[in-house]
C-alpha cells in the first residue's frame, strides 16, 4: 500500500511539468515575422490601344516609412502606392516590376482592365506575385474580354 501512495506524487509532479512546459521556444527570430513581408510583383499588360482602359494600383506600407517601394529597380521617394493606367503599357514599356525596399506589413494589388477596341489585337495581362520568395498568384497572358474585363484585388 505504501509503494502505490508514494508513485502518485511521483505522478502529479511529473503531470505537472508536461502541463507548464512547452516544446518550442518563445524566440520566433528564426522565422519571418508576420507583417514584414518581402513582395514582388510582376504586371504585364499587352496590346491596349487608347480607347481600352486600365486602371491598377499596387501599394503597400511599413509603420514609419514613407518610401517602401520600388519600380523597376529604382526606389520611388515619398510614396507607398503606384497607379497605372493606358498610357504606362502603350509607349514601349508593357512589364513592370514592383518591389519592397525593406519588407512590408500590408501589400495590396487592385484595379480593372477592359478591352474597349475589339478591333485591335486580342489585350492580355500577365500577374506574378510572390510573397517571401514563393509565387502565390500566377497569372500568365489571360485574355482580356471586352467590357467585362479583368478585375483584380489580391492582399499580402
Amino acid at each position: 500500500m505504501k509503494k502505490k501512495l508514494f508513485i502518485y506524487p511521483i505522478f502529479w509532479l511529473l503531470s505537472l511539468g508536461l502541463l507548464t512546459t512547452s516544446c518550442s521556444s518563445d524566440d520566433d527570430s528564426q522565422s519571418i515575422v508576420e507583417g514584414n513581408k518581402k513582395i514582388k510583383i510582376t504586371l504585364t499588360v499587352n496590346n491596349v490601344a487608347e480607347n481600352d482602359y486600365v486602371n491598377l494600383t499596387i501599394g503597400g506600407t511599413k509603420v514609419n516609412q514613407t518610401t517602401v517601394l520600388k519600380l523597376n529597380g529604382v526606389p520611388q521617394n515619398n510614396v507607398s502606392v503606384i497607379s497605372f493606367s493606358n498610357d504606362d503599357f502603350m509607349n514601349g514599356t508593357v512589364t513592370y516590376v514592383i518591389e519592397d525596399i525593406d519588407g512590408l506589413y500590408v501589400a495590396n494589388t487592385s484595379g480593372i482592365i477592359n478591352d474597349l477596341t475589339p478591333d485591335n489585337a486580342q489585350m492580355t495581362y500577365s500577374y506574378v506575385a510572390e510573397v517571401n520568395d514563393n509565387v502565390v498568384q500566377n497569372v500568365n497572358n489571360a485574355p482580356v474580354q471586352g467590357t467585362n474585363g479583368i478585375t483584380l484585388n489580391f492582399n499580402y
